[in-house]
């Protein structure tokens, strides 16, 4: 039987910003497996479409917990969400046959368009099957404890004492439960009358006969035509459908239009170099030209910070949907003479 394939396991650390969509690029292999290992307190949410948010995700995996993604075709990349700032581990493989059991998780595993699993959850419902696609039988072991239990169809033997004042049953006559007719009014529906008068009197469904008359003029009663309007000031006026004419600059609704590349040399190690982001960026990737996993380098949003973005030889880091203007991106690499090749749309 066919499984995980171990060369193409590889292991990445990444550090999430609250309310920023993270872009996790796989590279050298074409993995159809991923395992997410959650160290935060709160919850990741995980999509193979770049929309992922709090209402669109595959999987939420809670604080502290383990999840798996797994799809019959390779995804070339898994898209990241969090409220709060959050550190991953993310565990990929090429897999030819997927079954939950093969990795520890702490929920269930979410399986894409799969045909292989041993149990399916839909919605409050839980069926379970053997490998074979075959329902299992539930038995129920233990015995329900004695008495005139009942499950399922429940009838109404005894009634409680005082139903009414007093009475541990319904007094004798035409009383109703549930459906109840009106058989008779009480008194004083009208002043000194048991019934209603005589004449063409209505309860419930009434109609209007008759209406007083109209003012003589052009009235409207029910759908109303709006004949005249005052004049409008002069100028480019809307009513009703208004178009925006124009954008102020630099504002994201702007599609991006130019490119600016960057490689910056970090010649010493552990040391901090700065670079600052032209202006009305609204997608940033960072990448390091080779494969080294032994070293890495580190991204920050402020000078000295402690919270940082991790990336090694062969990754990618990205950021879209966003605006930057005269923002500064500080680096540190592990070793000296890494180059980071920086590239900005604006």
């Amino acid at each position: 039987m066919a499984g995980i394939i171990k060369s193409t396991w590889r292991t990445n650390k990444v550090n999430l910003k609250s309310g920023i969509v993270y872009e996790f690029i796989i590279q050298d292999t074409q993995p159809n497996l991923a395992q997410i290992r959650n160290f935060s307190v709160q919850a990741v949410y995980v999509s193979t479409r770049p929309n992922v948010s709090t209402t669109d995700y595959d999987i939420n995996i809670a604080g502290g917990g383990t999840r798996n993604l797994m799809s019959p075709t390779p995804f070339r990349s898994l898209y990241l969400y969090v409220l709060t700032d959050t550190e991953v581990i993310i565990n990929t493989a090429e897999a030819d046959e997927i079954y939950s059991a093969d990795l520890d998780q702490t929920q269930t595993s979410v399986i894409i368009n799969s045909t292989t699993t041993s149990s399916v959850i839909v919605t409050n419902e839980v069926e379970v099957k053997n490998d074979v696609g075959n329902p299992l039988k539930v038995n129920v072991i233990a015995e329900l404890p004695a008495g005139t239990q009942n499950i399922g169809d429940v009838d109404v033997l005894t009634l409680p004492s005082n139903v009414i004042a007093g009475m541990t049953s319904l007094p004798v006559g035409t009383n109703n439960i549930g459906d109840v007719d009106v058989l008779t009014l009480p008194s004083n529906v009208m002043a000194g009358m048991t019934s209603l008068p005589v004449g063409t009197n209505n309860i419930g469904d009434v109609d209007v006969l008759t209406l007083p008359s109209l003012p003589a003029g052009t009235n409207n009663i029910g759908d109303v035509d709006v004949l005249t309007l005052p004049s409008l000031p002069a100028g480019t006026n809307n009513i009703g459908d208004v178009d925006i004419l124009t954008v102020a600059s630099g504002q994201v609704v702007q599609p991006a239009t130019s490119v600016t590349f960057k490689n910056l040399t970090l010649t010493s190690a552990n040391t901090e170099y700065s670079y600052v982001v032209p202006n009305n960026t609204k997608k940033i990737t960072v990448s390091i030209d080779d494969f080294d996993n032994s070293s890495f380098i580190q991204i920050y949003f402020s000078a000295s910070a402690t919270d940082y973005t991790v990336i090694k030889g062969g990754m990618i880091w990205s950021n879209d949907n966003v605006l930057l203007t005269s923002k500064t991106i500080y680096f540190k690499s592990t070793v000296a003479g890494k180059i980071a090749h920086i590239e900005t749309w604006q």
